[in-house]
């Protein structure tokens, strides 16, 4: 019987093994030399919608994208979405997970990962913020490049966080159920 994680428990940041993604080598962020991280800045966080398909150990700190990404609510279900490439918008703050296969399997399901409307699971810079220093590490998260979003659909953002009050009126269409047109 497998039991819930540890999701407050905290870690020490390390780098992991070399893997191959596209044409490239890179590094993944790793904590005790283990499992993967995964930034998650949407519904998947702790207290949102879709916590409970989130299983990985929550990684003490407050986090957010090196990079600027717009990050938008989509659709009539005002689903969050990070969108790729970066460069304009906000840091994006949102949570750090240790995650192992089974923790990813469940979320990529949930992110529709090789479907037509589903998002991509990609590498970015992510850094710790709430400390002196503050701390830039690698971590897994989800993403839609802009082009693969219908020019047609509702974008409210680009916003800097996801909070409580977007959640509200989060509505997502589960996957087995057929993906409108725009996204998830």
């Amino acid at each position: 019987m497998r039991t819930m994680p540890d999701r407050d428990r905290p870690a020490a940041a390390t780098h992991g093994p070399v893997v191959r993604r596209a044409d490239a080598q890179v590094r993944i962020g790793r904590h005790n030399d283990a499992m993967p991280l995964l930034f998650v800045y949407g519904s998947l966080k702790q207290g949102f919608p879709n916590e409970h398909v989130n299983t990985g150990r929550r990684v003490a700190g407050r986090y957010r994208t090196g990079e600027r990404y717009p990050m938008y609510l989509l659709g009539p279900g005002e689903v969050p979405c990070l969108v790729a490439p970066p460069g304009a918008g906000h840091q994006v703050i949102g949570e750090l997970y240790e995650v192992n296969d089974d923790d990813l399997r469940r979320m990529d399901r949930l992110e529709r990962i090789g479907e037509p409307q589903g998002y991509e699971r990609v590498e970015v810079a992510v850094e710790r913020f709430d400390t002196p220093a503050v701390a830039r590490l690698r971590a897994l998260v989800y993403v839609k490049q802009d082009r693969a979003i219908a020019a047609t659909t509702q974008r409210i953002g680009p916003l800097p966080e996801y909070q409580q009050e977007h959640a509200a009126r989060f509505h997502w269409r589960g996957a087995s159920e057929p993906a409108p047109e725009e996204t998830e």
